[in-house]
């Protein structure tokens, strides 16, 4: 947990708080709605001051003890297959992640949707310590320069904290498949 989480925490609780102290029901609306308006511009400003993260394969993307690897992109013609490694550092809980759907993306911001699964979903259930793999294939343009691949997108909890790479007009971190990292 940051201290941004702990900030959205403190942002919904003075809410509460604020409801139910403050009588006039009106005012009461005007002091939430004022806080909140500040807080997302809070979001907003530090998310366009924010750098797009590019991560290289191999490396984690973890939620909590939750965690994720794409290990390997293997091409074929307009076909790419990614191996992924998903684990739990957790010494004691049975946890699952929501709203994994990795997605490739071009230079031109064309979205490649998985065409084919292998493997378990994202949000099967995985013990302490345990791990599994799973592999999504997807077809690209050949003529693509760039392949990126995005883990998440949509709504959800993390956009409301400061600084995630989920939040309100953050640049999505990305794991850069194509050109392959490395001395050219």
């Amino acid at each position: 947990m940051t201290i941004f989480d702990l900030l959205l925490i403190a942002v919904i609780l003075g809410s509460a708080i604020a409801l139910a102290a403050i009588r006039p029901f009106r005012r009461a609306l005007l002091v939430v709605a004022f806080g909140l308006a500040i807080y997302l511009t809070v979001i907003c400003i530090v998310s366009l001051g924010s750098e797009q993260k590019i991560m290289a394969l191999g490396d984690p993307d973890c939620s909590d003890d939750w965690c994720v690897t794409p290990e390997k992109a293997h091409f074929a013609g307009d076909t790419v297959s990614v191996e992924f490694r998903v684990w739990s550092r957790a010494k004691r809980v049975t946890q699952r992640e929501y709203g994994v759907r990795p997605f490739l993306v071009d230079e031109r911001g064309q979205r490649f949707l998985i065409s084919q699964s292998t493997g378990p979903e994202f949000d099967r259930s995985i013990g302490p310590g345990d791990e599994f793999n799973t592999v999504r294939t997807y077809r690209a343009s050949r003529d693509a320069t760039t392949l990126d691949l995005i883990l998440r997108e949509g709504f959800g909890m993390e956009t409301f904290v400061i600084g995630s790479s989920q939040s309100l007009l953050h640049p999505r971190t990305v794991y850069r498949l194509k050109p392959a990292p490395g001395p050219v």
